[in-house]
């Protein structure tokens, strides 16, 4: 009795080792942590009188402003992003300083002259400045830099420069210390007054006291001379007031003695007749 095994080469089922620990743990995706949920507050509750109607103000106020959300951070810094920071940030008054407003403010009197200067039938220019308007966007150190001093220096050397030093500059007075008009007249066109109070403002402070002692001296001088003259003219008026009331009574003392003789010779006849 024999016996046939018949053996199949094919591999029915492979034995799969199982994966390590590490492998396990790398495949396996975990869920991104959800921020916890934070519970609605519930509105505050009103409350009567007007302390009450104070306090439910500020809850609600308080409630409101804890449901707005937080500006967004950045990843590496943490600060907070804005849309209008970036824009805001070079119109802010500390990035300006004292130097950018002068030339800014040299730059405007500069384009007035030049206009003024393109005119021909013009020829008086009234440029006006304030110290607080031209140093208000500077901070309070910057804007210690900036005087009226300085402003009016500005303007005075325009105009020496475009006027090429034939121009005539007045500051005219005004009433208030932080602002300036500058009168400003071209070649041959300006009053002769105001050229004579340029010249006394030139001229030194001695020579200017020794003008003034001789302007009085002059004014003593001519008081002196028309009180001499009306004084003569008092004694000639009174020299014929004098004339005239002797005439007035001599003319008088005459007129009675005709008087009398009429009288005594009209007697006379009036007797030859009788």
């Amino acid at each position: 009795m024999y016996c046939i095994f018949i053996m199949d080469q094919r591999v029915i089922s492979a034995f799969r080792p199982a994966p390590p620990k590490q492998q396990q743990q790398q495949r396996t995706v975990k869920p991104a942590p959800q921020p916890p949920r934070k519970k609605p507050t519930a509105p505050p509750r009103k409350m009567g009188g007007m302390l009450g109607s104070l306090l439910g103000k500020q809850s609600r106020t308080a409630h409101h402003l804890s449901v707005v959300r937080a500006p967004k951070k950045d990843n590496d810094n943490g600060t907070a992003t804005t849309s209008t920071s970036s824009s805001s940030a070079g119109s802010s008054p500390a990035s300006l300083t004292s130097g950018a407003v002068i030339a800014k403010f040299r730059t405007e009197v500069e384009q007035k002259l030049l206009d003024f200067q393109s005119l021909p039938q013009e020829t008086l220019l009234k440029y006006h400045y304030s110290l607080s308007a031209t140093t208000a966007l500077l901070d309070a150190e910057q804007r210690a830099k900036v005087t009226m001093e300085t402003l009016k220096f500005l303007v005075y050397e325009q105009v020496e420069e475009i006027g090429e030093d034939k121009w005539v500059a007045v500051k005219e007075p005004g009433d208030f210390m932080d602002e300036h008009t500058i009168a400003i007249y071209k070649e041959g066109c300006a009053p002769a007054e105001v050229l004579e109070e340029m010249n006394k403002g030139d001229l030194p402070d001695e020579i200017r006291g020794q003008a003034k002692a001789l302007q009085q001296q002059r004014m003593k001088q001519v008081q002196k001379k028309d009180l001499a003259i009306e004084k003569q003219n008092m004694q000639q008026l009174n020299k014929s007031v004098v004339v005239e009331t002797l005439n007035t009574k001599k003319r008088d003392r005459r007129t009675i003695e005709e008087i009398q003789r009429d009288m005594m010779g009209g007697d006379a006849k009036r007797a030859n007749l009788g």
